[in-house]
């Protein structure tokens, strides 16, 4: 069986992904799905979410959670009526703490949330529903509680070494995170990038690796691939108009892109994209 990326929605003002599943509105096939780059927090706000994991079946129910590995392949499918808060959360947030990637969670069972743990996610929920006045900020702050938290929670046993270095401080890796998602179209340098953060480009560069796995430019054009394929399955502008759009110089380079990253070119995954819609509400 062939095994299909997910991809998540993108929200540009935050360094993590948030949304909710098992809305009416919230529909896409019932397939396997896999991340690379995120590990995934299922929080069962109503209702009930079904789950098949390594050819187990797991069942949800009202403040429940279940976190799910990087690499980790999963089918889920929730009634209409449920609301399944989702939270993803890149790996690089967590290379500092954890050593082997593979193992960033000891488990993924079912669980009962902690009272701490459903707080935080039920404040987020409340806090991106309202939308007030630098909600954002205070979406940020929870945020970091709940990556504290999980990784006490559910944290691997084998934590980082004490020798292992920080990225200037966990806090200056989110900054910079998010500074790249706001300005990913815009033309960034790795000098610029370190200019603006107080780093040398040498040591910025050393630091990708270390905690992404990926040097700098990669990591750019990951974050633009991820745009463009949002805007590829949400929009009716050419592949032209879609490269330039999110800092791609032309077509071209963004087909041979998109094909290396989603073993596919995105005219041919745009075209058999009415496939990927079903009558479950599913992911």
């Amino acid at each position: 069986m062939k095994f299909r990326q997910e991809q998540g929605k993108v929200w540009e003002e935050l360094p993590f992904r948030m949304f909710y599943f098992g809305k009416v509105e919230e529909k896409s096939k019932n397939t396997k799905r896999w991340h690379k780059e995120y590990i995934e927090v299922f929080y069962v706000r109503q209702g009930e979410l079904r789950l098949f994991i390594r050819e187990r079946h797991y069942f949800l129910h009202k403040g429940e959670v279940i976190v799910i590995n990087l690499n980790e392949t999963y089918s889920a499918a929730a009634e209409p009526e449920s609301e399944i808060l989702v939270i993803q959360i890149p790996a690089l947030f967590l290379k500092g703490y954890i050593k082997k990637e593979e193992a960033f969670f000891s488990q993924n069972q079912c669980q009962k949330a902690e009272e701490y743990i459903g707080k935080i996610l039920e404040e987020m929920a409340v806090i991106s529903e309202k939308k007030e006045f630098a909600y954002e900020l205070e979406l940020q702050s929870k945020f970091y509680q709940l990556l504290h938290k999980l990784l006490l929670t559910y944290g691997s046993a084998e934590k980082r070494s004490k020798d292992t270095a920080h990225f200037g401080g966990q806090g200056r890796l989110g900054e910079i995170l998010n500074y790249m998602q706001e300005n990913y179209a815009a033309e960034i340098t790795l000098e610029s990038l370190a200019e603006e953060f107080g780093f040398s480009p040498v040591y910025l560069s050393k630091m990708f690796k270390k905690y992404g796995d990926m040097n700098f430019k990669q990591y750019l054009q990951k974050i633009r691939l991820e745009h463009a394929y949002h805007d590829l399955l949400n929009s009716n502008q050419s592949i032209g108009e879609i490269a330039l759009k999110n800092g791609f110089p032309s077509a071209k380079s963004l087909t041979t892109a998109f094909k290396q990253y989603y073993y596919c070119l995105p005219s041919d995954y745009r075209k058999n994209d009415t496939d990927r819609i079903g009558n479950q509400t599913a992911i």
